[in-house]
């Protein structure tokens, strides 16, 4: 096991070489908290954890050939669920993406899809009872239609207009 220290003389990092390349786990620190995960000759793989300064998990997800892939949850500073998203290629978000408010009990705040790391397709808004309060219509980042609580809404060139 060896432990690195920056020029300030603070542990920055603890762990194993092999060849001369990270290997096996690894514990990263900064001034924010640290990163739990393995590395293979130097590439971070499988499950990654990140805790802030308290020690609370602040995010996890699995990497693949050092790129972030596959689906992330991170955490409120409370320790509760905050999101939970697809990734590819290291910070695109693409596919499900779901937000919790920020409470022990788990109710969506609100859910869809990206594409391309923008939001795309149908989004759900719901309150903290779990009540659905609105949707919307994305294409590609961009609101076309949205209907809150009773109230519809499309988009056109200068602006929207008001169906109810």
């Amino acid at each position: 096991m060896v432990k690195e220290y920056d020029s300030l003389n603070n542990l920055v990092g603890e762990g194993s070489y092999l060849n001369g390349k990270k290997h096996g786990p690894w514990i990263e620190y900064d001034k924010y908290g640290r990163n739990e995960g393995n590395y293979e000759n130097g590439i971070r793989v499988g499950h990654w954890k990140r805790y802030r300064d308290t020690g609370l998990l602040w995010s996890e997800g699995p990497y693949c050939n050092g790129i972030k892939q596959g689906t992330w949850k991170d955490y409120y500073p409370s320790g509760n669920l905050r999101t939970v998203y697809d990734v590819v290629l290291d910070y695109v978000k693409e596919g499900n993406f779901t937000l919790y408010y920020d409470n022990k009990s788990s109710i969506v705040q609100c859910e869809g899809e990206y594409e391309e790391n923008c939001q795309h397709g149908l989004w759900k808004f719901y309150d903290k009872s779990g009540t659905l309060v609105g949707q919307a219509a994305y294409d590609m980042d961009e609101l076309i239609e949205e209907k809150i609580t009773g109230i519809k809404r499309k988009r056109y060139a200068n602006g929207f207009d008001d169906d109810s």
